[in-house]
Formats: structure tokens, C-alpha cells, sequence
């Protein structure tokens, strides 16, 4: 098994290794793509993959910090 990291933000991953690092389902994804949510994706054809800088981006966007106000 090979590890993902989000080190290199060129990088493409599969749904699969999107799924594992957000501890969420390959279904998860597509549903939240269908909706027009989750992290941005590139479409290859038939094919999805997630930019790892993407990916990266919009963690960092859903991170909360305790003590702080919450968004409304």
C-alpha cells in the first residue's frame, strides 16, 4: 500500500486515496461532486482525480480553530 501525502501539490489521486486521507467513502465523494461541494477535481474523460494542492486548499479552508467565532 502506498502511502498519500499531500506534499506535492501537482500531484493527481484517485478517489480511493482521497476517501482513505478524509476518512470518508469513495460515495461520499461523488455525492458531494454531484452537489457541487467537496474539493475541487479534474475530470479526465470518465476518470476523476483530485489535485493534491486542491485537496490541501480546501482542508484548510474547513479547518475550524477552537475559541474562535463560528462562521455564519
Amino acid at each position: 500500500m502506498t502511502t498519500v501525502t499531500l506534499d506535492n501539490p501537482d500531484a493527481l489521486l484517485l478517489p480511493r486515496d482521497v476517501a482513505a486521507l478524509r476518512c470518508t467513502t469513495e460515495n461520499a465523494l461523488a455525492q458531494e461532486r454531484w452537489r457541487g461541494r467537496g474539493p475541487r477535481y479534474v475530470r479526465d474523460g470518465r476518470r476523476v482525480l483530485y489535485r493534491a494542492g486542491d485537496l490541501a486548499a480546501y482542508i484548510a479552508a474547513h479547518t475550524i480553530e477552537p475559541g474562535a467565532p463560528v462562521p455564519q
